[in-house]
């Protein structure tokens, strides 16, 4: 493993920073390094480890790139956000909810340019803070 993989592995394992992401139109998530970070390459899926504040555009079509904030009992009083730059002229960005497997109800369908949530996670489940969701 090479000193900048170990870093950036460290960062992302930590929560640290923001992450930029982008889903491809064959569903194959990238992160800024160009490193494939979704559960397959053509899933569609990225699954966060712990929580993160994700920059995510996507190529594909409508609901097909999905984002997942950690188990919120993994991660009590923490804070995960997701924001869509592009999210009118590219495909719309799903944020999950593991613990239900289900698209957050009204903040997680980012489908315009500009969308943004962050939710606290309160050791049971992820409670909205702060939305500018159209």
């Amino acid at each position: 493993m090479n000193l900048q993989n170990f870093i950036h592995e460290n960062q992302l394992m930590a929560g640290s920073g923001g992450v930029f992401l982008s889903c491809s139109a064959t569903l194959d998530w990238t992160d800024q390094n160009g490193k494939s970070v979704g559960t397959t390459p053509t899933s569609g899926i990225y699954k966060m480890k712990v929580p993160q504040f994700i920059t995510a555009i996507s190529a594909g079509s409508d609901t097909e790139a999905i984002i997942y904030l950690p188990p919120a009992a993994s991660c009590p009083m923490g804070i995960a956000g997701v924001y869509a730059p592009t999210g009118a002229t590219g495909g719309d960005i799903s944020v999950y909810d593991e613990e239900t497997g289900a698209e957050i109800t009204t903040y997680g369908d980012m489908d315009a340019d500009g969308d943004r949530a962050l939710w606290i996670s309160t050791g049971i489940s992820w409670f909205i803070l702060v939305e500018v969701v159209a």
